[in-house]
């Protein structure tokens, strides 16, 4: 079960960074199109503490949570 739970970290790691680096990837090319009047009404720490907060949130759901769903599903099986 430790094997097989640590194969799951690995590999939830790996495609939930592949979802973030495409997640961040998008927001910067959004944020790159957004009006010069945005950034004049906006603090640059406010879209940085916002997005950042908002991606570090959906890693843990990406690697911790699918972690535990999987893991539920394999003892329910078992």
């Amino acid at each position: 079960v430790q094997v097989l739970s640590s194969f799951q970290i690995k590999l939830a790691s790996h495609y939930g960074e592949e979802v973030l680096a495409t997640l961040r990837q998008r927001l910067f090319d959004h944020l790159q199109r957004l009006s010069v009047s945005y950034y004049d009404r906006t603090h640059f720490g406010t879209l940085l503490s916002i997005h950042g907060g908002d991606i570090d949130a959906i890693r843990h759901v990406l690697i911790w949570g699918l972690n535990i769903v999987v893991t539920n599903i394999a003892i329910m099986i078992l």
